[in-house]
């Protein structure tokens, strides 16, 4: 059998902000799928009162499906290593339950 040439090695990326960069913070995010990729649209809670909520939607990411799957992975690992050194992150009852496959927010 042959053996396959192993591919070259990428050379480590160099990462720079563009002009355009910005930092947010997000304690809302909404998750909307389609068959190529996944959009985060990332938003901010304000303005709660009785029975009425405002979120501010900030900024859209939108995420091919492979790449999804990368960072999922990525989120999965940092917060289980945040939680093997402090502890368990507890979520308040009334936290956003992901909704069941097939279905988007």
């Amino acid at each position: 059998m042959a053996r396959q040439p192993k591919a070259p090695a990428s050379p480590a990326p160099t990462f720079i902000q563009s002009e355009n960069y910005q930092s947010i913070y997000s304690n809302n995010t909404q998750l909307q799928m389609s068959a190529f990729d996944v959009r985060l649209i990332f938003g901010e809670s304000a303005n709660i009162s009785g029975e009425s909520q405002q979120i501010e939607q900030k900024v859209a990411v939108v995420l091919s499906l492979h790449h999804a799957k990368v960072f999922s992975q990525m989120l999965t690992k940092i917060i289980t290593e945040y939680e093997q050194q402090i502890g368990e992150l507890k979520l308040p009852a009334n936290a956003a339950k992901p909704p069941a496959t097939g279905e988007t927010e």
